[in-house]
C-alpha cells in the first residue's frame, strides 16, 4: 500500500497536456486602431472682394397690358460732354469777342437798325433754346419718336410768345441803361462816333448780364460750342465774324453814323432831349 512515485516527472514543470492548452487559448497579436486625421473643409473664394460693393438693382418699367413691349424704346442715357481742345477754346474766346465787337460797331454805325437787329436775334435764339429744352425733356421721360421733330415745329410758335416776354423785357433792360450811358455822355460834349461806341460797349454787357440773358448765353455758347467742334469749321466762323466786324469799322469811318429811319440824331432841333441839354447846359 505504499504510494507509487513516479520517477523523472517534476511537479513544477508543467505537462505536455498544460502546454497545448495554453497555445490554444493565448490570443493572437492585434494591431492598434488610429482614428483617420479629420480633413479640413475646403474654403471657397468669395464670389467678390470685401471692398467691392455690389451693383444696384436695375428696375424694370411697367408695360401696361394693352401696350407692346417691342415698341417700348428706353431714353438715351445722357453722355458725359467732351472737354474742347486748346484750338475750340481759343476759337470760342474769339467768336465771342468778335461778336461783342460787332455789337459795339453795329450800334455806333446805325443805332436804331442795330436795336432792332439785335432784338430780332435775341429772339430767335431765345425761342430755339425753349424748342430744344422742351424736346430733350421729352426725350427724357419717354424716349425719342419719330414725330419729334413735327412736335417741334408745330410748338415753335408758342414758344415764340413764351420767349418774346423775357425779350422784350431783357431789350428794354439794356437799352434803358445804353440810353442813361448816352445822356450822362452828352454833358461832357464828347465826339457822337465815341459817345455811341460807349453806349454800344454798355449795351453789349446788359445784353449779356441782364435780367434774363442767362438762356441767351446758354443758347450762344451751346451754338458756338457746337460750330468749334470741327476746327474747320470753327476758323470759318471766326474769319466770318472778323469780316463783318472789319467791314461794320470800315462803314462806320468812312460814312459816319446812320441814324435812319429818324431824319437825325434824337439830340437834334426841336426834339425833347434837344430842350432837355439845352435847359441842363444853362
Amino acid at each position: 500500500d505504499a504510494p507509487t512515485q513516479v520517477v523523472g516527472v517534476d511537479d513544477d514543470q508543467p505537462t505536455r497536456a498544460d502546454t497545448a492548452l495554453v497555445t490554444e487559448v493565448a490570443p493572437a497579436p492585434t494591431t492598434p486602431l488610429t482614428a483617420p486625421a479629420p480633413v479640413a473643409p475646403a474654403v471657397l473664394a468669395p464670389a467678390r472682394e470685401p471692398y467691392m460693393t455690389p451693383p444696384p438693382p436695375q428696375p424694370r418699367p411697367v408695360i401696361g397690358e394693352d401696350e407692346d413691349e417691342s415698341w417700348q424704346e428706353q431714353p438715351p442715357a445722357p453722355s458725359s460732354p467732351e472737354r474742347p481742345t486748346p484750338t475750340a477754346r481759343f476759337q470760342r474766346s474769339l467768336m465771342l469777342v468778335g461778336m461783342f465787337g460787332l455789337v459795339v460797331a453795329g450800334f455806333a454805325l446805325a443805332p436804331y437798325l442795330s436795336i432792332v437787329a439785335i432784338g430780332a436775334l435775341v429772339l430767335v435764339v431765345r425761342t430755339l433754346s425753349w424748342v430744344s429744352e422742351a424736346q430733350r425733356d421729352r426725350r427724357l421721360r419717354r424716349g425719342p419718336r419719330w414725330y419729334d421733330g413735327t412736335l417741334a415745329l408745330l410748338s415753335t410758335p408758342w414758344y415764340l410768345l413764351v420767349a418774346a416776354g423775357g425779350t422784350l423785357m431783357l431789350l428794354l433792360w439794356a437799352a434803358g441803361i445804353a440810353f442813361v450811358t448816352g445822356i450822362g455822355a452828352l454833358l461832357f460834349r464828347p465826339p457822337v462816333q465815341t459817345g455811341l461806341l460807349v453806349m454800344g460797349a454798355v449795351l453789349a454787357v446788359a445784353l449779356w448780364w441782364g435780367p434774363g440773358s442767362r438762356r441767351l448765353r446758354r443758347s450762344a455758347r451751346e451754338l458756338i460750342g457746337g460750330v468749334t467742334r470741327s476746327a474747320t469749321a470753327g476758323w470759318l466762323m471766326v474769319a466770318l465774324v472778323a469780316a463783318g466786324f472789319a467791314l461794320t469799322t470800315f462803314t462806320l469811318l468812312g460814312n459816319g453814323t446812320i441814324w435812319a429811319p429818324q431824319p437825325g440824331p434824337p439830340w437834334r432841333e426841336g426834339t425833347l432831349l434837344a430842350d432837355l441839354l439845352g435847359f441842363v447846359s444853362i
